[in-house]
């Protein structure tokens, strides 16, 4: 079976968290970066006090007050508490949820399984407002093919849509919990984990990833045919993630 990835991200681009709302005062954010992320004694300093671990909490005291691009990624300077320590960090770099760990024994390098399971594990599905299902009718290759379509919205405002056919699975994602920050620092861990795990395979070994972006630096898009078909692309309003299977 071979995955077909999609993603069509869309977000406000003045969003400078990269989520639709600021975190408050004690929130818990997670650090979601594989190589670590500095505490540093003052914004933009060199300095730092400690280096936090991936995966691990911080607790959110105020925000700077002004906005930045690092690395593609648009966030603020904020204020944190680290192990009884408190200092600044850049917000590209943290989540709301504590992130997917990659394990090599559980995905093939061959699929995005891990995606799936990312994006499950950053939504926060809780009770359904509507659903509904129905079957569409199209022309393929001369042939009329038949498709049969599920969906389900969310109280969070989140729609999945499920739609099967012959030889074909689509899965699409409609959310305002994915920003941009989240999907560049998604795809760097995985790629990360991937050229790590698959060395034995040439084609999966290093998968290239290119990325265009906004004069200001924003992501536009990201587009990868070896990461199983791979494209993600910033319009508005919301994060539609859409992923195909063919069978």
């Amino acid at each position: 079976m071979r995955i077909l990835i999609f993603l069509f991200l869309v977000i406000f681009q003045n969003d400078s968290f990269g989520q639709i709302e600021m975190p408050k005062i004690n929130d818990i954010l997670y650090v979601n970066t594989k190589s670590g992320l500095k505490l540093r004694n003052k914004p933009n300093s060199e300095k730092h006090i400690d280096i936090i671990q991936f995966g691990e909490s911080i607790q959110f005291i105020e925000n700077s007050g002004y906005t930045q691009v690092k690395e593609n990624r648009t966030g603020n300077w904020m204020k944190v508490e680290y192990n009884n320590q408190k200092g600044n960090i850049f917000s590209g770099y943290v989540s709301r949820t504590k992130p997917l760990e990659y394990k090599s024994e559980k995905y093939d390098c061959h699929d995005l399984d891990y995606l799936r399971d990312w994006i499950a594990t950053r939504l926060d599905l809780d009770s359904i407002v509507y659903s509904g299902k129905k079957i569409k009718y199209v022309e393929l290759d001369e042939e009329r093919g038949k498709f049969y379509i599920d969906w389900a919205q969310y109280d969070d405002g989140t729609t999945i849509t499920e739609i099967m056919g012959y030889e074909y699975y689509n899965h699409i994602y409609e959310t305002y919990s994915i920003g941009p920050n989240d999907i560049l620092n998604m795809i760097d861990y995985y790629v990360f984990n991937k050229n790590k795990n698959c060395t034995d395979d040439k084609y999966y070994n290093r998968p290239k990833v290119i990325s265009e972006f906004h004069q200001n630096g924003s992501l536009k898009s990201i587009e990868s045919s070896e990461l199983g078909g791979l494209r993600i692309e910033i319009l508005n309003l919301k994060t539609v993630i859409e992923i195909s299977y063919e069978m």
